[in-house]
Formats: C-alpha cells, sequence, structure tokens
C-alpha cells in the first residue's frame, strides 16, 4: 500500500491534470463555435442546424451563449451575400423597438 503522502501527491495531481484538460477542452469548444464559417458551397441550413448544435453541446460543458454573442457569430459566418439580408432584418426589427428571436432570423435565411 502506498503512503497516505503519495496518495494525496497523486491525486493532486491527477486534478490538476483534469481542470487544465476541461479548461483548454472548454476554451477550445468555444473558439471552434466563435470561428465557424459556413462553407462556400455549403447548404446554409445545415450549417445553421450544425451551428445550433456546437452552441448545444458548449451548454452541455457550462459554457454559456447569450443571444448577442450567438447573433454576432451568426452574421459573421454568414456568406457575404446573406449577411446583408441578415443585418437588414434585424435593422428593421429594431426600428420598430422589437428584437428578433434568433430562430426566426434563422428561418428567414434559410428560406432565402
Amino acid at each position: 500500500m502506498l503512503p497516505t503522502s503519495t496518495v494525496k501527491s497523486m491525486w493532486k495531481a491527477i486534478i490538476k491534470e483534469y481542470v487544465y484538460k476541461s479548461i483548454y477542452s472548454q476554451a477550445h469548444l468555444c473558439c471552434d463555435f466563435i470561428s465557424s464559417r459556413c462553407p462556400k458551397e455549403g447548404d446554409v441550413q445545415v450549417f445553421l442546424n450544425n451551428l445550433h448544435a456546437k452552441k448545444a453541446k458548449l451548454a452541455t460543458v457550462s459554457i454559456k451563449i447569450d443571444d448577442n454573442k450567438y447573433q454576432n457569430v451568426i452574421i459573421q459566418s454568414l456568406l457575404h451575400w446573406l449577411v446583408s439580408f441578415a443585418s437588414i432584418q434585424l435593422i428593421s426589427v429594431s426600428l420598430v423597438g422589437n428584437t428578433m428571436i434568433l430562430d426566426l432570423l434563422i428561418t428567414f435565411i434559410c428560406n432565402k
């Protein structure tokens, strides 16, 4: 049997390694989400569904993406011609004092 001090030392090393990997993994997932881009010849609807799935995956590891950040990621990830369309939708809604539900924005984009 190992001495108590050795076991404690090993346990501390395991915890330190786990915390490091966990933080690294969370940062990597978050960066992957933020840097998502719709492929030039890709299906926008499939891409946006996958983006939503990534957001849900982040939530499972305690990384919350608020609506403003999610909206920004959607806008920056779209193809150039869709960015203009999405921006116009967001501006027109904000002019009447409402906020757009992101699911509705995604529906508009996918139906464009």
